[in-house]
Protein backbone atom coordinates (compact mmCIF):
# COMPACT_ATOMS: atom_id res chain seq x y z
CA UNK A 1 0.00 0.00 0.00
CA UNK A 2 1.36 3.79 -0.94
CA UNK A 3 1.99 5.68 1.47
CA UNK A 4 0.37 9.24 0.69
CA UNK A 5 2.06 12.43 1.70
CA UNK A 6 0.18 15.91 1.26
CA UNK A 7 3.13 18.49 1.06
CA UNK A 8 2.04 22.16 1.72
CA UNK A 9 4.18 23.70 -0.77
CA UNK A 10 2.57 27.58 -0.31
CA UNK A 11 4.37 27.22 2.91
CA UNK A 12 7.68 26.66 0.84
CA UNK A 13 7.07 28.79 -1.71
CA UNK A 14 6.34 32.13 0.33
CA UNK A 15 9.27 31.31 2.57
CA UNK A 16 11.90 31.35 -0.94
CA UNK A 17 9.68 34.23 -2.20
CA UNK A 18 12.42 36.57 -1.89
CA UNK A 19 14.81 34.42 -2.61
CA UNK A 20 15.40 35.80 -6.37
CA UNK A 21 15.94 38.84 -5.44
CA UNK A 22 18.80 38.44 -2.41
CA UNK A 23 19.98 35.09 -3.44
CA UNK A 24 21.84 34.67 0.14
CA UNK A 25 18.28 35.18 2.12
CA UNK A 26 18.09 31.53 2.80
CA UNK A 27 21.09 31.34 5.00
CA UNK A 28 18.73 33.30 7.40
CA UNK A 29 17.45 29.78 8.26
CA UNK A 30 20.85 28.17 9.05
CA UNK A 31 22.99 30.91 10.20
CA UNK A 32 23.70 33.27 13.40
CA UNK A 33 24.17 36.69 12.51
CA UNK A 34 26.61 38.93 14.65
CA UNK A 35 28.50 42.04 13.77
CA UNK A 36 31.59 43.38 16.19
CA UNK A 37 30.80 46.08 18.58
CA UNK A 38 33.48 48.46 18.03
CA UNK A 39 34.61 47.31 14.37
CA UNK A 40 31.08 47.24 13.43
CA UNK A 41 32.80 46.27 9.84
CA UNK A 42 33.48 42.92 10.70
CA UNK A 43 30.84 40.03 10.93
CA UNK A 44 30.40 37.08 12.16
CA UNK A 45 28.10 33.92 10.76
CA UNK A 46 28.12 31.06 13.14
CA UNK A 47 26.54 28.01 12.09
CA UNK A 48 24.90 25.75 14.61
CA UNK A 49 28.16 23.40 15.09
CA UNK A 50 29.68 26.92 15.91
CA UNK A 51 32.08 27.51 13.42
CA UNK A 52 33.02 30.99 12.55
CA UNK A 53 32.95 32.77 9.52
CA UNK A 54 34.45 36.11 9.69
CA UNK A 55 33.97 38.49 7.13
CA UNK A 56 33.65 42.21 6.12
CA UNK A 57 31.04 44.58 5.56
CA UNK A 58 32.80 46.85 3.26
CA UNK A 59 36.01 46.47 1.79
CA UNK A 60 38.93 49.01 3.29
CA UNK A 61 40.03 51.44 1.24
CA UNK A 62 37.89 50.48 -1.81
CA UNK A 63 38.40 52.79 -4.24
CA UNK A 64 36.86 51.43 -7.16
CA UNK A 65 34.22 48.63 -7.90
CA UNK A 66 36.32 47.43 -10.86
CA UNK A 67 39.89 47.52 -8.77
CA UNK A 68 41.24 44.05 -7.23
CA UNK A 69 41.32 43.70 -4.07
CA UNK A 70 44.64 42.95 -2.34
CA UNK A 71 44.24 39.85 0.32
CA UNK A 72 47.19 38.62 1.96
CA UNK A 73 46.75 35.70 4.70
CA UNK A 74 49.10 35.66 7.98
CA UNK A 75 50.57 32.20 7.52
CA UNK A 76 49.62 30.23 11.15
CA UNK A 77 49.96 26.69 12.15
CA UNK A 78 49.50 23.58 9.31
CA UNK A 79 47.36 21.68 7.81
CA UNK A 80 47.59 19.31 10.62
CA UNK A 81 48.11 21.75 13.53
CA UNK A 82 45.63 24.62 13.38
CA UNK A 83 46.81 27.83 15.20
CA UNK A 84 45.31 28.80 18.28
CA UNK A 85 43.94 32.95 17.80
CA UNK A 86 43.45 35.25 20.23
CA UNK A 87 41.10 38.47 19.61
CA UNK A 88 43.88 40.37 18.43
CA UNK A 89 45.61 38.02 16.44
CA UNK A 90 46.72 39.72 12.69
CA UNK A 91 45.26 36.54 10.38
CA UNK A 92 44.88 38.59 7.09
CA UNK A 93 45.17 42.05 5.71
CA UNK A 94 42.76 43.76 2.71
CA UNK A 95 43.94 47.02 0.81
CA UNK A 96 46.78 47.26 3.64
CA UNK A 97 44.29 47.07 6.75
CA UNK A 98 45.32 44.36 8.96
CA UNK A 99 42.35 42.35 10.08
CA UNK A 100 42.26 40.20 13.20
CA UNK A 101 40.62 37.25 14.73
CA UNK A 102 38.16 39.43 16.99
CA UNK A 103 37.40 36.40 19.11
CA UNK A 104 39.60 33.01 20.98
CA UNK A 105 39.78 29.44 19.04
CA UNK A 106 41.48 27.74 16.24
CA UNK A 107 42.32 29.00 12.88
CA UNK A 108 40.26 26.71 10.52
CA UNK A 109 41.64 27.96 7.49
CA UNK A 110 41.04 30.92 4.95
CA UNK A 111 38.29 31.58 2.46
CA UNK A 112 39.29 29.31 -0.84
CA UNK A 113 37.78 31.40 -3.33
CA UNK A 114 39.85 33.90 -2.73
CA UNK A 115 42.61 32.99 -3.96
CA UNK A 116 41.37 32.62 -7.68
CA UNK A 117 38.60 35.81 -6.96
CA UNK A 118 40.09 38.11 -4.36
CA UNK A 119 37.22 40.81 -5.32
CA UNK A 120 34.62 37.81 -4.02
CA UNK A 121 35.70 39.86 -0.11
CA UNK A 122 32.98 42.27 -1.40
CA UNK A 123 30.43 39.80 -1.14
CA UNK A 124 28.94 38.81 2.16
CA UNK A 125 28.80 35.15 3.42
CA UNK A 126 30.60 34.18 0.34
CA UNK A 127 33.24 36.60 0.88
CA UNK A 128 34.17 35.20 4.39
CA UNK A 129 38.09 35.65 5.04
CA UNK A 130 38.79 33.12 7.39
CA UNK A 131 37.05 30.22 9.79
CA UNK A 132 37.45 29.86 13.24
CA UNK A 133 36.58 26.72 15.79
CA UNK A 134 35.20 28.19 19.07
CA UNK A 135 37.29 28.01 22.37
CA UNK A 136 34.04 28.09 24.21
CA UNK A 137 30.71 26.45 23.02
CA UNK A 138 28.69 29.00 24.59
CA UNK A 139 27.98 31.63 21.99
CA UNK A 140 27.53 34.24 24.77
CA UNK A 141 30.82 33.47 25.96
CA UNK A 142 32.37 33.31 22.23
CA UNK A 143 31.07 36.17 21.10
CA UNK A 144 31.10 38.21 23.57
CA UNK A 145 32.52 41.24 21.66
CA UNK A 146 29.81 40.56 18.74
CA UNK A 147 26.27 41.85 18.77
CA UNK A 148 23.81 38.99 17.57
CA UNK A 149 21.59 40.70 14.64
CA UNK A 150 18.54 39.60 12.52
CA UNK A 151 20.19 39.76 8.90
CA UNK A 152 23.32 41.10 7.14
CA UNK A 153 21.59 41.08 3.50
CA UNK A 154 19.23 44.08 4.02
Amino acid sequence: MAMQVDYDLDKYRTMAEGWDAQPLQFLENYYDFYIHKEDRNVYCLQAPNRVCLVGLMQVPNDTADDAVPQVTTTPLGDANNKAKVKPNTELCSVNGESIKAMMDGRLLGYNPRLQDDPAVVRTKALGYLFMIAPQFEDPIKQLHAFDKVDTLFS
